[in-house]
């Protein structure tokens, strides 16, 4: 089984990116086993939201100052330091805990691959419905690279 889960909130201009994409995905026709989840409000349904799957995609908005749209490709591996991604991303601060406990109490739970993307986007703590237009821009490519990885 394949989850793909799109962090943010919609009402947060940029920082709703992974919304936006999850729902841009739900457009496309989805081969068997694949789940479209938003991760809007995080808590503790979120161990069940990544424990349980064979395959984790996560797409998520990040602030480091390049250029708005630009996106990348993490691989988190089966260790703690593969997470230092997260601390990067605008919502990684709520998946750290859940992948922390999963590595020491579950691993056997754990997915057997997560991929995150994580694309750059124009300011934080910014409250509007929609995306900026570089980052809107740049949506197609993301949602393309993100198909290509559910088939991967």
């Amino acid at each position: 089984m394949t989850r793909v889960i799109g962090c943010g909130n919609i009402l947060a201009y940029d920082e709703g990116l992974g919304i936006h994409a999850v729902r841009e995905l739900k457009r496309n026709k989805m081969r068997p086993g694949v789940t479209l989840l938003e991760m809007r409000r995080p808590g503790l349904l979120l161990d069940e939201l990544v424990f349980g799957s064979r395959k984790l995609i996560l797409i998520d908005a990040v602030s480091l100052g390049r250029r708005a749209g630009a996106f990348e490709r993490f691989e988190l591996t089966g260790n703690e330091a593969s997470l230092d991604i997260l601390k990067k991303t605008v919502h990684g601060f709520n998946l750290i805990p859940v992948f922390e406990r999963g590595l020491k109490s579950c691993e056997e739970r754990m997915p057997q691959a997560v991929v995150l993307f994580a694309m750059e986007i124009t300011e934080r703590n910014k409250f509007s419905i929609g995306l900026s237009p570089p980052v809107q821009e740049a949506l197609p490519q993301l949602i393309k690279a993100v198909l290509a990885e559910i088939e991967a």
